[in-house]
C-alpha cells in the first residue's frame, strides 16, 4: 500500500493511508484550522456579534449580512404570488388613455410609498432601499437577461476568476471545470451550499480566490469578515476530511501580477493532485 500524499511504500501493520511525515503535516494543518476556529469564537464573543438572523414566517436562520428577510422557500413562494397577481393584470386590454391615466396614478402610488418608508412595488414597510428584498431579486434577474443580450459580463463574476480560468484552460479540459460550484459543501447553520470558484471533480481539486474581503477588517464591516472567515473554515475542514486538495490564490502575493508564475503554481498543484 502507498502513501495518498507522497506516493511511497507503508510498512508495518494497520490501516495507515499516510506516511510519518506526511501525517504530521495532516495533523499540523487540522490544529492550525481548529485554532483558527477557536479564535473566531472568542473574537465573535467579545465583539458579541450575531451573524445569523432568523426568517419572518418560518423562523429559519439566514445569513445576517444580506438583504434577505425571508428565507429561500418563503421568498419563492412570495415570488410565485406576485407573478400570478401580474399575469391576471396582464389579460386585460386597455386603450391609450386608459394606459397614460394608469402611469400617472402608478407615479403618485409610488411617490407616496416610498415617502412613507414603503416598497413602491409591493408596500412593504422598508429600512434601507427603495424596493423590498423580493422586488430587489426580481429586478436583478431583469437585469441579468438584459446584460446577456447586451453580452456584458453578469452580475457577481470578478474579474480575478476570469484570469485563472483562462489559465486553466490551457492546462485542462474546460469541460471538466466547473465555476461557482454550489452543491459540494453546506453550511449546517443556515442548510445552505457554499461556493467553491472552481471545482475539477475528476482529480478532486478546488480553487478559491481570495480577494481583499478575506483579508481586510474593515472593508466592509466586522460582520462581513468573520462571516467569510467562517465560510472559508467550513471549506477548509469540509476539504480536509474528504482528501480534497484546495488551493487558496491571494491577490495580494506577488505571483499574481507575474501570469508565468501563476500558471506553474497551478500545473504543480494539478500534477500533485492527478498521480
Amino acid at each position: 500500500m502507498n502513501c495518498l500524499e507522497c506516493n511511497k511504500e507503508l510498512f508495518g501493520h494497520g490501516n495507515k493511508k499516510r506516511c510519518f511525515e506526511c501525517k504530521t503535516i495532516f495533523e499540523l494543518e487540522r490544529k492550525r484550522i481548529y485554532s483558527r476556529k477557536i479564535y473566531s469564537e472568542k473574537r465573535e464573543q467579545k465583539l458579541k456579534i450575531q451573524l445569523y438572523r432568523s426568517c419572518k414566517t418560518c423562523e429559519t436562520k439566514i445569513d445576517k449580512h444580506t438583504r434577505n428577510v425571508y428565507c429561500f422557500f418563503c421568498a419563492s413562494d412570495r415570488k410565485k404570488e406576485r407573478e400570478s397577481v401580474e399575469k391576471k393584470n396582464r389579460r386585460k386590454n386597455f386603450t391609450d388613455e386608459e394606459k397614460t391615466e394608469i402611469r400617472l396614478k402608478r407615479r403618485k402610488r409610488r411617490a407616496y410609498l416610498k415617502s412613507n418608508g414603503l416598497c413602491t412595488e409591493c408596500a412593504q414597510p422598508i429600512t434601507n432601499f427603495v424596493k423590498c428584498d423580493g422586488c430587489l431579486v426580481k429586478e436583478r434577474s431583469r437585469l441579468k437577461k438584459y446584460r446577456r443580450q447586451k453580452g456584458v459580463k453578469p452580475l457577481g463574476q470578478s474579474g480575478a476568476e476570469d484570469y485563472v480560468f483562462n489559465l486553466l484552460a490551457n492546462l485542462v479540459n474546460r469541460e471538466l471545470v466547473f465555476r461557482r460550484h454550489r452543491s459540494l459543501i453546506k453550511n449546517l447553520v443556515t442548510n445552505c451550499f457554499l461556493e467553491l470558484d472552481f471545482w475539477i471533480p475528476s482529480i478532486n481539486f478546488a480553487i478559491e480566490v481570495d480577494g481583499p474581503i478575506h483579508r481586510i477588517k474593515g472593508l466592509y464591516g466586522d460582520e462581513r469578515y468573520f462571516y467569510q472567515r467562517e465560510k472559508d473554515l467550513i471549506k477548509d475542514a469540509f476539504c480536509l476530511e474528504n482528501d480534497i486538495y484546495l488551493l487558496r490564490l491571494d491577490t495580494s502575493q506577488p505571483y499574481w501580477l507575474d501570469e508565468k508564475q501563476l500558471q506553474k503554481i497551478l500545473s504543480q498543484a494539478i500534477r500533485r493532485v492527478s498521480k
